[in-house]
Order: C-alpha cells, then sequence, then structure tokens
C-alpha cells in the first residue's frame, strides 16, 4: 500500500511539473490549450513513471542540488534584456556581435548517478538562460564548453 501511494506521489509530482512547465511555454490560459497540457502531462507523467517503475532510471534527486535554482528566473530575465540590447546595439552601428567560448570545470565527474543527476541540472542551469549555453562536455576531466554571446 505504501509503494502505491509513492508511485501515485510521483506521478502526480511529473504531472503538475510538466502541466506547469506546459503553461508556460505555450504562455495562455486557452481552456483548449490547458486541455492538451493535461492531456500531454498525463502521458509524459505516465511515461515518466513507468521508466522508474522498470528500475531503468538510479539517480534519485536532492532538493539542496536545487537550491541554486531560484535564481534562474532573473538570469533568464537578466540575460534576455542583455542580448536584445546587445543586439539593437549592434543593428542600430551595424556592428558584428562576437560571441566567446568559455570553459568550466565541473567537479562531478564519476559514473555514479548522483553525479549524472548533478552534470545535466548544471547543463540545464547553464543553458537556459539565452546568452549562454553549454556546447560540450568531457567526461572525462569535467570540462564543459560554454558558448556565451555577451562576455
Amino acid at each position: 500500500m505504501v509503494r502505491a501511494r509513492r508511485r501515485i506521489a510521483i506521478w502526480l509530482a511529473w504531472f503538475v511539473v510538466l502541466n506547469v512547465v506546459w503553461l508556460a511555454l505555450v504562455a495562455t490560459l486557452n481552456w483548449q490549450e490547458e486541455i492538451a497540457g493535461v492531456i500531454s502531462a498525463a502521458i509524459g507523467a505516465t511515461a515518466a513513471e513507468a521508466v522508474q517503475a522498470q528500475g531503468l532510471i538510479q539517480a534519485r534527486l536532492k532538493l539542496r542540488w536545487l537550491a541554486g535554482l531560484w535564481m534562474v528566473p532573473w538570469e533568464v530575465v537578466q540575460e534576455t534584456w542583455l542580448v536584445f540590447a546587445i543586439l539593437a546595439r549592434a543593428l542600430v552601428r551595424r556592428e558584428r556581435v562576437r560571441g566567446r567560448f568559455v570553459c568550466e570545470m565541473f567537479p562531478h565527474t564519476g559514473e555514479d548517478p548522483a553525479d549524472e543527476v548533478r552534470r545535466a541540472l548544471y547543463k540545464i542551469e547553464a543553458s537556459i538562460a539565452p546568452n549562454t549555453y553549454v556546447v560540450g562536455y568531457d567526461d572525462d576531466t569535467g570540462a564543459m564548453l560554454l558558448h556565451q554571446l555577451v562576455e
């Protein structure tokens, strides 16, 4: 009985997260879009629970790893403004915008499922704002190549 409750709770968590992501992406509260979002979230939650129930995913997410994500919405707004300002200036002045590549070291290079989750979270966090995105990652050294439009 406890296992069934846990699986239902996990399914509901996936459903809520996927539905919120849907609403954020469509940026409307139209009832037809919400019905499509509910159906999509239910399919996604069912697929996620099926994969987890088969033991295909070994990783466990720790809430403390998400602590740094509270700044992400602010970074998205800030970097969106920055990118638009630079692009507008480049259009007015007819200048070419030159990005740059940056290499950052990420210390969690192991094959442990927890390290894989941390790498995935870091890649998402590094790529979600429009100014910077992850180009590549070297599993052996932990070197992460990033591209930045603006320094």
